[in-house]
């Protein structure tokens, strides 16, 4: 039972690290810069795991590789679609202001088609803010 206990001491290091890391680079002007693509992935994530789950779902079944990819073609496979998806993301939210399916949960949320293009010359166009009337 010690060596539970030390695997998830280990566990919570490990968590503790990346997450000064990240909070490390994130702390200068460049490294900023360099994680953008990740926030912006963020942003979009319930359509990225849709997308991604879309192209890699039909290709496993398509091709036999359900049960039987070695690790490292998954890998490769993993690497080349997050390389996709940060591009795509990056360029369609430098158009729109939410992912396609973030868009089509907020307007059934709401009740109401959402905003989705970015309007050039306004102020409060952040593509993570919607239009919601102001209380007074």
């Amino acid at each position: 039972d010690f060596m539970r206990i030390l695997y998830m001491l280990k566990q919570h290091i490990h968590v503790a690290f990346y997450a000064l890391v990240l909070i490390s680079i994130n702390a200068s002007e460049r490294g900023k810069k360099l994680l953008q693509p990740l926030a912006r992935f963020g942003q979009m994530a319930l359509s990225n795991y849709l997308i991604q789950s879309i192209i890699l779902v039909p290709y496993a079944l398509l091709f036999n590789k359900y049960n039987n990819m070695p690790p490292i073609s998954g890998f490769i496979l993993f690497v080349v679609v997050l390389i996709f998806q940060l591009f795509f993301s990056t360029a369609w939210l430098k158009h729109f202001r939410f992912g396609p399916f973030e868009w089509l949960l907020r307007s059934f949320t709401y009740w109401k088609r959402q905003p989705m293009k970015i309007t050039p010359g306004r102020s409060d166009d952040y593509p993570s803010k919607v239009d919601l009337p102001l209380s007074s």
